[in-house]
């Protein structure tokens, strides 16, 4: 039983150190595209994906993943901007490049 204990114990302080560096992973680009649709961008595309160190891009430390993204912004001109998107209980975050 104290062996099986350990082994979880092993597993799950794995997890907590783990899991901040490779959540990005699970957000679907999907997240980013809904997220400039809704703030009246058209013709988006998502560019570039950045999981690590998405701070250096420009979000916050609260984010795990970071969209360049392309689209056509509300007065019809082609822009590229930033979305932040957290996982699991955090929004995205649109930026201006």
């Amino acid at each position: 039983m104290k062996k099986i204990l350990s082994i979880i114990s092993i597993v799950f302080v794995s997890l907590l150190i783990l899991s901040p560096l490779g959540c990005g992973y699970l957000v679907d680009e999907s997240e980013a595209v809904r997220a400039a649709t809704d703030m009246g961008f058209t013709e988006v595309r998502v560019t570039d994906r950045s999981v690590f160190l998405s701070t250096l891009k420009g979000c916050s430390k609260g984010d795990a993943v970071a969209f360049s993204v392309s689209g056509k912004n509300p007065q019809g001109i082609r822009v590229n901007i930033l979305v932040c998107v957290g996982w699991p209980f955090k929004g995205a975050t649109i930026r201006s490049m």
